[in-house]
């Protein structure tokens, strides 16, 4: 197994090109579905809305059942603006948690001898793809992976419509690049 090391360039487009297949993925409902079809689309985004308007219904009539049990409570101000601030707060804490976390994660990837950007060695065989990188190391069995994108140096191997493996193809010998090839359907 050949060392390579990815870049800051190759984590951005491996980013655009995992949003871009996220969206064409929520645009067609699954990515198994090759074809558009807008009868479908209708008919989904319908059941999407009746979905969602029943469940809001049916939790409108839980709070309503629950505040007419305890018709005191819920006639006091004090305990309903305390609630609603609780969960403005709540609310506030998860979004700062959130993106607090996800911005050390980021950088965690990303720091020069991060996750992402440290040397690391990847290779295929009849069983699947090993890779050995900082702190670890992964098997994925071919069945694991949804399809491929390849560029002139590189593949992008998909597990989900938002998760793929970028591979330099110079880090891979040449029956490693056939495997793939044969094994990991390219996306068209």
């Amino acid at each position: 197994m050949q060392l390579f090391t990815l870049t800051r360039s190759d984590f951005r487009e491996l980013q655009a090109r995992a949003l871009a297949s996220t969206r064409a993925y929520a645009k067609r409902g699954s990515h198994e579905e090759p074809f558009h079809n807008p009868a479908q689309e209708t008919s989904s985004i319908g059941k999407r809305v009746l979905t969602k308007s029943l469940i809001w219904l049916a939790l409108g009539v839980c709070f309503f059942v629950l505040f007419r049990m305890w018709g005191s409570v819920s006639s006091e101000p004090g305990y309903l603006l305390c609630a609603l601030a609780s969960g403005l707060i709540t609310l506030a804490l998860t979004a700062w948690a959130f993106a607090a976390y996800t911005g050390r994660l980021y950088n965690a990837m990303v720091a020069d001898d991060g996750w992402f950007l440290s040397p690391q060695s990847i290779d295929a065989d009849e069983g699947g793809i090993d890779q050995v990188f900082k702190g670890g190391s992964m098997h994925l069995d071919w069945s694991a992976f949804t399809h491929r994108e390849e560029t002139d140096t590189k593949f992008f191997l998909f597990i989900e419509p938002g998760h793929c493996l970028p591979v330099p193809k110079a880090a891979l010998s040449m029956p490693a690049q056939e495997l793939i090839l044969q094994r990991i359907p390219l996306r068209g």
